[in-house]
């Protein structure tokens, strides 16, 4: 019995089902991989006295003493071919840590002379304030760093210098890296 025209075409189209799904994945492949890399059910890792709650689409780092790190990049879906091709693509960083001497410190954990500040936001974290500040560097001798407006520098320490976080990376993640400072929960 030969197949039919309707068979033939259903054989082919499961035969590129393959092709196309790896595409779809493809077009998200940092998203996914990050997905993948923590495919358990607890999403919230504990570091120092702090449980933080880590991003879905975020590869992560941390030591449960010293240090939480996390980065992530956007698919080619979010943003674009364009940007891939010409290898410019947005690769965001996020740090914390807990700060055990900062009294020892000779500076501060954020320096903001010779920093043009574009917006402040504090977030609660314990008995203090975590005061974040979106920064544009300055060079002494060349004056403003030029960058790209779709990166951010951000910067961020407690009241009591106790704590310190970062951001370098693309704005379009600056909102989940906010997000992961409000989920910032005291575990003692």
């Amino acid at each position: 019995m030969r197949p039919t025209a309707i068979q033939k075409r259903l054989r082919r189209a499961v035969m590129w089902m393959p092709s196309i799904v790896a595409c779809l994945i493809s077009m998200f492949a940092p998203d996914t991989a990050g997905v993948v890399s923590r495919l358990s059910p607890n999403r919230a890792a504990r570091f120092s006295q702090y449980r933080v709650r880590i991003p879905l689409t975020w590869f992560i780092e941390y030591d449960e003493e010293t240090h939480f790190s996390a980065m992530t990049a956007p698919g080619i879906a979010r943003i674009g071919i364009r940007r891939y091709w010409r290898h410019d693509v947005p690769v965001s960083d996020m740090g914390l840590f807990p700060v055990d001497l900062p009294t020892v410190q000779f500076t501060k954990n954020v320096p903001l002379e010779g920093h043009t500040i574009l917006a402040k936001r504090s977030f609660p974290l314990g008995n203090e304030s975590l005061n974040c500040w979106d920064l544009i560097e300055h060079n002494k001798f060349v004056g403003p760093r030029l960058s790209d407006a779709s990166m951010a520098l951000i910067r961020c320490t407690s009241d009591s210098e106790h704590f310190y976080a970062y951001f370098n990376g693309w704005r379009g993640d600056v909102d989940t890296f906010y997000a992961t400072l409000e989920s910032l929960n005291d575990a003692r």
